[in-house]
């Protein structure tokens, strides 16, 4: 209830405010009048200075457009002129309409150009009554602000446009004022006039900080785009960046198809086309785009640096591709290589080693000794029945290793019964479950059955297993392995270094579980198909 009163009195406190500067401001203007009159000389001629010094400054700080520079140090000259030549008094309209339609992206032709020079000339030379030229400024101001292709600098453009207003209304309110009103002091006039055009200065060059800002971020987003995707990929960016849905980017595998094509056919018409090339000059690709998107020489450049990049990634990522096929050819070739040394291997141990043990077990076959007798209710063991039972052990490992290394021709599914014939070779029970998709190609299977049969080894040698079961499975698109037994567990989850190479290889996946008492789990799965890092 009581935050009405607060407001009433704000109300009372602003009108009394009011009141009080309107009249200061009336009590003023008799001592505003004498200062006038005592300084309006010196305030002429410092503003006359200002403009001068304001336009020539643009020339020189002004970071975007040599056109621009140009016509802002002809106004500035032109200004200088009129200052001491009174025929010349109107001849820095010439150079103000020149750097509107500069800034703004200008008129390109030559029935444009030919209009701008007239239009200066009638401007300069003082033809044109103060109505006609501020019309001739509200035009250039209409004109700057309906320009909306991605080449023209917006953020300029839209100076251009405020600036060009402001002259328009200055020029036009003078007329007005002088022709209804009249006895104006026309240095105060003059003194207005000059502050407007420092205005403008001010606009022209805020716009071109601003545009520099917006080039410099098209240029990072077009950079990092062209390093990211390469050149494939930056067509898109370019076409956000530009705004600009039609463009094109040729890269040079399609130059032949689609260059020529482009050009003369509807395609490129009203299309304009920007060839970039590499550091060493050689040719990287064609853009298609919409005339003027990249007459900006900073935006143009960041676009030909972001092509560079991308085209530096291709070159790269082909570079690293061709590195990983050879990797991979190399690969297969040791491996090859070795698949052969095993072969040679489990040939000469098959022939130097193993038939002579067969011989020898059909010798103590036909010569067993007599089973000796029971002392204290218990069989002695017999030591050379101990040492031909080790002497077996020792054999089925041989056959297993030699098996393993015969191992090949598989794939399409071949390796269930190559899986089955090593349960087979095993002392423990070996139970073998195979889905029937569980294929993979040749070289996969190869590798899963030397893992599982390392695996099946390991369970045989060091956790003493009295059964050991081989689950193959398809998971979507990869093949699971699992080789589980019921030894004493305790292995090593680091062990097992070449299952964990082979499965590395194949850029799968592999898991050991095996806590002390409760057995072991292998588990490896793989990609059904190798990659192109892994393929030959």
């Amino acid at each position: 209830m009581r935050a009405a009163p607060r407001r009433s009195l704000d109300e009372v406190l602003g009108i009394v405010v009011t009141a009080l500067a309107v009249v200061a401001a009336i009590a003023a203007v008799p001592a505003a009048a004498t200062v006038w009159a005592e300084t309006a000389d010196v305030l002429l001629t410092g503003a006359e200075l200002l403009v001068g010094i304001s336009y020539a400054s643009v020339a020189l700080v002004i970071p975007v457009g040599v056109e621009v520079r140009f016509a802002a140090a002809t106004t500035a000259l032109l200004w200088a002129a009129g200052t001491f030549l009174p025929g010349a008094a109107t001849a820095h309209q010439a150079g103000l309409a020149w750097l509107f339609v500069a800034a703004a992206g200008g008129w390109h032709g030559p029935w444009a150009l030919a209009g701008i020079g007239a239009l200066g000339v009638a401007l300069g030379s003082g033809v044109l009554p103060a109505p006609a030229s501020a019309v001739v400024f509200g035009g250039i101001a209409a004109w700057s602000s309906f320009q909306r292709s991605p080449g023209v600098r917006r953020r300029m453009a839209a100076a251009s446009a405020a600036a060009s207003a402001l002259v328009a209304l200055a020029l036009g309110g003078a007329w007005a004022a002088q022709a209804r009103i009249g006895g104006i002091d026309p240095r105060a006039a003059l003194v207005a006039y000059a502050a407007v055009l420092i205005a403008c200065a001010g606009l022209i060059v805020g716009g071109a900080l601003s545009e520099r800002r917006r080039i410099a971020r098209l240029r990072e987003s077009a950079a990092s785009a062209g390093d990211a995707t390469g050149l494939r990929g930056l067509e898109g960016v370019l076409r956000a960046t530009l705004r600009d849905d039609r463009l094109q980017l040729i890269v040079p595998s399609e130059h032949d198809a689609i260059v020529t094509d482009a050009l003369d056919g509807r395609e490129s018409r009203g299309r304009a086309t920007t060839e970039i090339a590499d550091r060493a000059g050689a040719p990287i690709a064609r853009i298609l785009h919409r005339p003027g998107s990249l007459d900006e020489p900073v935006l143009a450049r960041a676009v030909a640096d972001a092509v560079r990049l991308a085209n530096d990634h291709d070159r790269l990522q082909a570079q690293l591709e061709a590195q990983r096929r050879e990797v991979a050819r190399t690969r297969a070739d040791l491996l090859e290589a070795a698949q052969v040394g095993r072969l040679a291997v489990a040939s000469e141990v098959d022939r130097e080693v193993l038939a002579p043990l067969r011989r020898g077990f059909r010798l103590i076959d036909r010569v067993q000794p007599e089973p000796r007798p029971a002392v204290d209710g218990e069989v002695p063991a017999d030591p050379l029945a101990i040492a031909v039972e080790e002497v077996r052990l020792a054999e089925r490992d041989l056959l297993g290793v030699i098996d393993a290394a015969r191992a090949r021709d598989l794939g399409d599914g071949r390796l269930a019964a190559e899986l089955r014939a090593l349960a087979r070779t095993g002392v423990p029970a070996i139970d073998v479950a195979a889905e029937a998709d569980a294929t993979a190609d040749p070289a996969t299977e190869t590798a899963l059955y030397f893992i599982a049969s390392e695996a099946v080894s390991n369970a045989m040698k060091h956790a003493r297993a009295a059964r050991i079961g081989i689950r193959l499975s398809r998971v979507e698109e990869t093949v699971r392995l699992e080789v589980v037994d019921d030894g004493r567990g305790g292995a090593d989850p680091a062990g097992m270094p070449s299952i964990r190479r082979r499965v590395e290889a194949l850029a799968g996946r592999l898991e050991i579980e095996s806590p002390p008492g409760e057995g072991t789990r292998v588990t490896a799965e793989v990609p059904r198909r190798r990659s192109a890092s892994t393929a030959r």
